[in-house]
């Protein structure tokens, strides 16, 4: 089995605390594309609510990341 790291496919499953940090870093580029995008709204709602997006996709980031530090070395 395959998984993709920026596109590129790299060779057997990942490990737990891999897949979780791929999903973190996932997460990360969602929270730039969402606070890129907000800077185009003339809305100021519309920007607000597109912040608040990124700043949640920043947090489940960071909570993932914290669950892929807990997974036990084995």
């Amino acid at each position: 089995m395959c998984y993709s790291v920026f596109g590129v496919a790299v060779g057997g499953p990942p490990m737990p605390d891999q897949k979780l940090r791929l999903l973190a870093l996932e997460a990360r580029e969602r929270a730039e594309e969402a606070l890129t995008l907000a800077e185009t709204f003339r809305d100021e709602d519309a920007r607000r609510i597109m912040r608040e997006v990124a700043e949640s996709y920043e947090k489940l980031a960071e909570r993932l990341e914290q669950h892929a530090r807990d997974i036990p070395k084995e």
